[in-house]
């Protein structure tokens, strides 16, 4: 990565005051909220968060991807990512810290990879088999 690209990032980021004093990004995102910049004047657009821990900390490991610690997808601040597997970013994600469903329900129960909604699932199951069994 240049110094081109460190110059754009920079000019584009603001240094927000209050904790956790993110260094938040003020150029264009996507539509989940994170960061784009062209690595090149003309290049494709990349994901600003991955070329901030590219030029201040170094290269991103073979497999890993970067987890914002501060849960704010628009910053950009270096110690503020980190390199981890998916599996790791996914449980540190907004989903991991839920606690109901869409419709207040607990989510109570437990399959290998998630919690879910065991009354919700009920119900699911419930119009499943109807539709099943109005067919024969």
């Amino acid at each position: 990565m240049d110094a081109s690209l460190r110059s754009r990032l920079i000019r584009r980021t603001l240094l927000l005051p209050e904790p956790p004093f993110c260094w938040q990004w003020m150029g264009c995102r996507n539509q989940k909220g994170y960061g784009r910049i062209r690595a090149t004047g003309s290049g494709p657009l990349i994901s600003v968060h991955r070329a901030s821990y590219e030029l201040f900390v170094g290269p991103i490991p073979l497999g890993l991807e970067i987890d914002h610690l501060c849960r704010n997808r628009g910053c950009v601040r270096p110690d503020h990512l980190e390199a981890v597997p998916h599996l790791v970013n996914v449980r540190r994600g907004e989903t991991a810290t839920r606690t109901h469903c869409l419709h207040g329900h607990l989510l109570e129960g437990r399959s290998s990879r998630q919690r879910y909604c065991i009354v919700c699932q009920r119900a699911a199951n419930a119009v499943s088999y109807r539709r099943r069994s109005a067919r024969v």
